[in-house]
């Protein structure tokens, strides 16, 4: 399997043949996040203003919120799955077209076959996501409840060591699901079978690559420094996601090796 460093040098060869197509798919994606996030603030200061709410934390907005949540995901699974697909043909060697993100949109079976898988690994990561939540939310109730305008040294540390906390616990989270991260490739692959099946083999694949996977993103993780001066963002991101699938792509490649390796064993 390659290195970080050979992941890179091979990504920075095909990144040359679609540069402008993983810019424009990252501004589809912000852009997409931002029409959200606008139609959440609209809606809002329309309850406010009529005096439907008197505050952000109003539970009827924490549904209509919850709700714009849903759509959200909804309209994008199909296009974060097209773009898995694209990014693993180009780190492949194949030159795909940028619509080609889109296709899931154009077939029934395709889409429910995506909402399914994702159901599925949502659930799987729920035996975790849920007491993270818990925690952090406790943590956010703890910061903003004891004296937000406290100024006292005390006060700032408990705060700066419960953000702190609140970033591992969401590092550890992705750590552990590590073994369902390339769930999701497995189907861009084109294997039409049951969603059980390919997240056990997902985990399979990646019993033993967690240490792998977590250097890929400890260094993808540096990329991001220079992201601070705001626009480099459009540049390091795609870079960033193309390199993190390639290293799924050698887990794949591998795992489907040993397997052929087996069925060989096997036979002979």
């Amino acid at each position: 399997m390659k290195n970080v460093t050979e992941l890179k040098e091979s990504v920075g060869s095909r990144m040359k043949k679609c540069w402008g197509e993983s810019c424009a798919f990252f501004f589809i994606s912000v852009g997409g996040i931002a029409v959200a996030a606008f139609a959440w603030y609209l809606t809002a200061d329309f309850l406010l203003t009529m005096g439907i709410i008197d505050s952000y934390t109003n539970s009827f907005l924490i549904i209509i919120t919850f709700i714009i949540l849903l759509l959200l995901w909804v309209i994008t699974v199909p296009y974060k799955y097209g773009l898995r697909w694209y990014r693993l043909h180009q780190v492949r060697g194949h030159s795909v077209h940028g619509k080609s993100v889109f296709s899931c949109y154009f077939s029934a079976k395709r889409m429910f076959q995506v909402y399914k898988l994702s159901i599925l690994l949502f659930l799987k990561r729920s035996v975790l996501l849920v007491p993270l939540a818990a925690i952090i939310g406790t943590e956010i109730y703890l910061i903003t409840s004891f004296g937000s305008n406290n100024s006292s040294l005390g006060y700032n540390l408990v705060v700066v060591v419960l953000l702190m906390l609140s970033v591992v616990l969401y590092i550890a989270y992705n750590v552990i699901n590590i073994k369902y991260a390339i769930a999701p490739y497995i189907f861009a692959l084109g294997f039409d079978r049951p969603a059980t099946e390919i997240i056990a083999e997902s985990v399979r694949f990646t019993k033993e690559k967690r240490g792998y996977m977590v250097e890929v993103l400890r260094n993808c993780a540096f990329m991001l420094i220079p992201c601070v001066f705001i626009f480099p963002i459009i540049f390091v991101i795609p870079k960033m996601m193309m390199i993190y699938t390639a290293a799924i792509n050698e887990i794949i490649e591998n795992g489907f090796a040993e397997d052929k390796l087996a069925v060989t064993e096997r036979r002979g």
